[in-house]
C-alpha cells in the first residue's frame, strides 16, 4: 500500500519538519496536522511488530485511541525504516497502530511523531519526492520561510517537485483556501538557486505564494520545465534574477525588479510586470497583462513561430520598445511612452496584424521594423490612464485619451459588451448604467485623437 491519495499535508512557520504533517481526508479519526505540535511522539521503546505493518506504541510514550486513524506517522529516528506513514488502524487493546507498509523488520526500534505541522517547504518537499502520489494537496500557512541554506528538498532549502504525479501546493492566510496573504519563501542569503521548481510533466497547480531572491545572484524564483503542464497561479516574485521561468500557464501574478519577469513562459494571463530589465521574453500568448518600467524591451514574444498572439496589453514607460514581435497578431493594446517603438517588428518574413491598439509618446514612434498585413491603430492625444504614477492603468474618461479605449476591443463573436483596449478595464459608479461608451462621447474623444489605418 501506498499513502492515501486523500491525503492533505500542512506546514506552518510554527511547526516542526519531525512531524506527521498530514491527514487523510475522509478517514474516520480527528485531523492533528493543523496544530504547530506533534499529537504524539515515540521514543525508541516503541518497536515494530511481528505482523511489520504495526507499530507497539510504548505505553509510556503515548495511549492509542480510535481517533488516531488517518493521521501520519513520520519515523525519525530508532532503528526502523525512516519516512512518512499513514495509520489505517487502531488497536486499542494492545496499543497498537497499522500502518499503510511495513515500518522494517519485527523488533526494529521506533522513534518520531504522530501530527502536528512540519516546519519547511525544503522538508515538504522531501516529503512529495519521497511519498507523493496524484491527488494529494499540500497547505503552506502564511508566514515567512527563510532558506538556511541552498540543498534541495531538505530542512531550511529550496522546494522541488520532483515525481511526475498530479498534485496541488496552496498557500493561505487563515483557512485553507482564503487566498489570503501569501507565504513569502524568502532566499535569504542563499544564491544560485530556484527557490521553487514545480516541473512534473503532469499537471502540478503551484498557487498563492511570494518569492523574494533578496537580490542575490542567479536566484530564480519559481520555474518549471518547457515540456510540463504545470500551472501558477497567484504567484508575486520580487528581486530575482527570472521571476518566473519556463512555466507553461501563468494566471493573475506578477514580478517586481526582477531582471527578466518572466522567462520563456508560454502562456501569461492577467498579470503585471514592474521595474527590472526585460519585462516578458520567450512568451506565445499574453493577455491582459499590464508590463511597466523595464529598463529594456517590456515584452518580446517568441521570435521563432508565428503561431501565438497578444491581446489586451498595457505596455508603459518602458526603456525601450513596447512590444518586440516577430509574427502573430497584437490586439486591442495600449503602448504609452516606451523608449523606442510602441511595436517592433524585426522580421522580414512573417505576417503579422495589429489592430484595435493605441499609441502614445513612444520616443521611435508607434511601429517600426518590417510591417507586414493589417496595421490599424489609433494615436492618443491625451494621457489615457487613471494614474499610471500610482499603477492604476484603467482608462480615463479624458478626450484623446482613455475615453478612446472604453468599449474600444473586440466583443466576444455575436456579443455586444464593452471590453476596453488594454489590460485593465474603467470601473462604473455604483448604481450607473456604465457599458460602451455612447456615440457623442466617442464622436468628442475622437475629435482629439489622430486616426491611421
Amino acid at each position: 500500500m501506498t499513502i492515501s491519495a486523500a491525503t492533505t499535508w500542512e506546514v506552518r512557520t510554527d511547526g516542526n519538519d519531525s512531524n506527521g504533517g498530514g491527514f487523510a481526508a475522509g478517514a474516520s479519526g480527528t485531523d492533528r496536522s493543523q496544530q504547530a505540535a506533534a499529537h504524539a511522539l515515540l521514543t525508541v521503546t516503541s518497536t515494530v511488530h511481528t505482523t511489520t505493518t504495526q507499530v507497539n506504541v510504548n505505553a509510556g510514550d503515548y495511549t492509542v485511541i480510535a481517533a488516531d486513524v488517518g493521521n501520519i506517522l513520520q519515523i525519525t529516528g530508532g532503528t526502523a525504516t525512516a519516512g512518512w506513514y499513514e495509520i489505517t488502524a487502531a488497536d486499542i487493546g494492545n496499543n497498537r497502530w497499522t500502518l499503510d507498509r511495513s515500518a522494517g523488520t519485527s523488533g526494529q526500534t521506533v522513534s518520531g511523531n504522530m501530527g502536528g505541522a512540519l516546519a519547511s517547504p525544503g522538508q515538504l518537499g522531501k516529503l512529495i519526492a519521497n511519498h507523493g502520489v496524484n491527488y494529494h494537496k499540500y497547505w503552506v500557512k502564511s508566514g515567512t520561510y527563510t532558506l538556511t541554506n541552498n540543498v534541495v528538498n531538505t530542512p531550511g532549502g529550496p522546494f522541488s517537485i520532483g515525481p511526475s504525479i498530479s498534485i496541488s501546493v496552496r498557500g493561505y492566510e487563515t483557512t485553507r483556501g482564503d487566498t489570503g496573504a501569501k507565504p513569502v519563501i524568502d532566499a535569504g542569503a542563499q544564491s544560485s538557486l530556484t527557490i521553487a521548481f514545480v516541473g512534473t510533466n503532469r499537471w502540478t497547480a503551484f498557487e498563492n505564494f511570494k518569492v523574494d531572491g533578496k537580490g542575490n545572484a542567479s536566484v530564480i524564483g519559481v520555474a518549471s520545465t518547457s515540456s510540463s503542464r504545470d500551472r501558477v497561479c497567484l504567484i508575486e516574485a520580487v528581486n530575482c534574477t527570472e521571476g518566473i521561468k519556463l512555466v507553461p500557464i501563468i494566471g493573475q501574478s506578477s514580478t517586481t525588479n526582477c531582471a527578466t519577469g518572466f522567462s520563456t513562459c508560454l502562456y501569461i494571463d492577467r498579470c503585471f510586470v514592474k521595474g527590472g530589465t526585460s519585462g516578458i521574453t520567450g512568451a506565445r500568448k499574453v493577455t491582459d497583462t499590464v508590463v511597466t518600467g523595464c529598463s529594456g524591451v517590456g515584452i518580446t514574444l517568441d521570435a521563432n513561430t508565428a503561431n501565438y498572439s497578444c491581446s489586451r496589453l498595457t505596455v508603459h514607460g518602458c526603456g525601450s520598445h513596447g512590444v518586440q514581435l516577430g509574427g502573430g497578431a497584437i490586439d486591442d493594446s495600449v503602448m504609452t511612452n516606451n523608449g523606442g517603438y510602441g511595436v517592433y517588428l524585426p522580421l522580414t518574413y512573417v505576417m503579422e496584424r495589429i489592430s484595435r491598439c493605441f499609441f502614445r509618446s513612444n520616443t521611435s514612434g508607434p511601429i517600426g521594423g518590417t510591417q507586414h498585413y493589417d496595421n490599424s491603430y489609433t494615436m492618443l492625444t491625451a494621457d489615457p490612464y487613471t494614474d499610471a504614477a500610482l499603477y492604476d492603468f484603467s482608462p480615463n474618461d479624458t478626450a484623446g485619451g482613455g475615453a478612446l479605449l472604453r468599449g474600444a476591443a473586440m466583443p466576444v463573436l455575436g456579443q455586444t459588451d464593452n471590453r476596453d483596449a488594454g489590460a485593465v478595464q474603467h470601473a462604473d459608479p455604483a448604481g450607473g448604467g456604465g457599458g460602451r461608451p455612447n456615440l457623442l462621447r466617442r464622436l468628442q474623444a475622437l475629435s482629439g485623437a489622430s486616426l491611421n489605418g
